[in-house]
């Protein structure tokens, strides 16, 4: 959406209206990352008046708080998604792909979100109480579950922690995408088996 939507295509209703503000953010993000992101630049950015997003959010840090939220649970449905019918070290392979699949698509703003030096994360973690990290125990499970639930969680942590520096990795071309997803499967193939004796 631009600012210069003219006033017959805006949306009218609440729903629409926020799904209007969060892509809006997202672009904004997007173009020019979360330092600096205020409602005054999203109401100018989505061509509506100032006090528009206070109606829909407290303040910038719900919306970013809300867009990343947006992001990890679009990634983890692709993720799942990608998954059904396969285990163990299949599995990996195959959720690093979707991972990789997502990033190519959305990943500036997730990038962005959760780039070195943003407060967002911490924050969305706070607002969920927890949820991303159990989403993170359940995934690992579904591929190795001999692992109890804190190993598990665990791994999950070092999986989105090599994923998000590979990620980097790729968007700076240090390495190939299909350098990065080996490399990244290698690692938590080699994680996991550590984490089971193997």
């Amino acid at each position: 959406m631009s600012g210069e939507l003219d006033e017959a295509r805006r949306p009218r209703r609440a729903p629409e209206r926020r799904t209007q503000l969060l892509e809006a953010a997202a672009e904004l993000v997007a173009d020019r990352g979360v330092v600096g992101f205020t409602m005054e630049g999203l109401a100018a950015h989505a061509g509506v008046s100032k006090a528009l997003p206070y109606r829909h959010f407290d303040n910038a840090d719900h919306v970013l708080v809300e867009l990343y939220q947006l992001e990890v649970n679009a990634l983890a449905g692709r993720i799942l998604a990608a998954i059904r019918g396969h285990h163990g070290d299949d599995l990996v392979a195959v959720a690093v792909h979707a991972y990789f699949d997502a990033i190519a698509e959305r990943g500036v703003v997730l990038g962005r979100l959760s780039g070195t030096g943003s407060h967002v994360p911490e924050r969305a973690a706070a607002a969920v109480g927890g949820q991303e990290a159990a989403w993170l125990e359940r995934l690992v499970r579904t591929a190795y579950p001999q692992l109890d639930a804190a190993a598990a969680l665990g791994l999950g942590r070092i999986v989105a922690g090599t994923l998000q520096a590979a990620g980097w990795a790729v968007a700076r071309r240090e390495i190939r995408r299909g350098d990065a997803e080996a490399a990244s499967v290698a690692a938590t193939v080699a994680a996991a088996h550590a984490l089971l004796g193997a």
